[in-house]
C-alpha cells in the first residue's frame, strides 16, 4: 500500500457480500441435507465521483484532479494491485480494514462540471500458502503410484511443452503474471495441471517442486 487515497465524496451505500461454500447431499431415509466447505471471498461495490471542484459537501479540500484519481484506480485494477480496503466512522459502529483487488472499474461523465463518476467492484484478498512435502510423504507416493510409461508422441509433445518449478513464496497468481502479464491468467495454469496434481480441483494450493506446464 505505497499510496493512500481518501474518497473526496463517500458512496451513499456500501453492501459488502459474505457468503459460505455450501453443498448438498441426498442421504437415503434421511433426505437432502447440506455440508458447510467454508466460506467464500468477501465482495462488495461502492459508486460515487471524483469532483472537480471544492463542493461543500466534500470531505476535504484541494481535492487531487478527478482523472488523475480514476486513472489510478484503473492501474491498480489492470495490474491485479493489491489495495488495502478501510472503512470507519466517528461512532465506531464500522471498522472495515482488509486488502482486496479491484476486480472491475467503470468510470465516465455524465454532465459538463468535469465531475467523473464511477463504479467499483473490488473481491478480498486470501494469501495461499505454499506447504513443502517431506521426502517421506513424497518417496511413499511415487511407490504406490507408479510412473507410467508414454509413448514416444507423448514425449516429444512434453518437451515442447513449457513449464515451471515452484519455489518458495511462488503462488498461481504471481506465476500467471510472470508468464502471462496478467495474475487473472492463473485458471489457465490451474486447468493444465490438475490431471498431474489432482488436488488442484478442490483448492489454489501448490508447493515447491511441482513441476507445473504453462500452456
Amino acid at each position: 500500500d505505497k499510496k493512500a487515497i481518501r474518497l473526496p465524496v463517500l458512496p451513499q451505500e456500501l453492501y459488502i457480500n459474505n457468503s459460505n461454500i455450501m453443498s448438498s447431499v441426498n442421504i437415503l431415509r434421511k433426505g437432502e441435507v447440506t455440508i458447510f466447505s467454508g466460506n467464500n471471498t468477501q465482495s462488495g461495490e461502492i459508486a460515487s465521483f471524483f469532483p472537480n471542484k471544492d463542493y461543500s459537501f466534500n470531505e476535504y479540500s484541494n481535492v487531487e484532479n478527478p482523472f488523475n484519481l480514476a486513472m489510478k484506480f484503473k492501474e491498480w485494477s489492470n495490474i491485479g494491485q493489491l489495495v488495502r480496503f478501510v472503512v470507519t466512522d466517528s461512532n465506531n459502529n464500522i471498522n472495515i480494514n482488509f486488502r482486496v483487488r479491484i476486480t472491475d472499474f467503470e468510470y465516465g461523465v455524465k454532465d459538463g462540471t468535469g465531475d467523473i463518476y464511477y463504479n467499483l467492484k473490488w473481491k478480498e484478498y486470501r494469501p495461499v500458502k505454499i506447504t513443502k512435502l517431506n521426502n517421506t510423504t513424497t518417496n511413499a507416493n511415487s511407490n504406490n503410484n507408479p510412473k507410467k510409461d508414454t509413448s514416444t508422441e507423448d514425449k516429444k509433445e512434453a518437451s515442447k511443452q513449457k513449464t515451471h518449478t515452484v519455489k518458495k513464496g511462488d503462488s498461481l497468481w504471481a506465476i500467471a503474471q510472470k508468464y502471462y502479464g496478467k495474475g487473472s491468467e492463473y485458471p489457465k495454469i490451474k486447468n493444465a495441471n490438475t490431471s498431474k496434481y489432482p488436488s488442484l480441483k478442490k483448492n489454489n494450493i501448490i508447493y515447491v517442486n511441482w513441476n507445473l506446464i504453462i500452456p
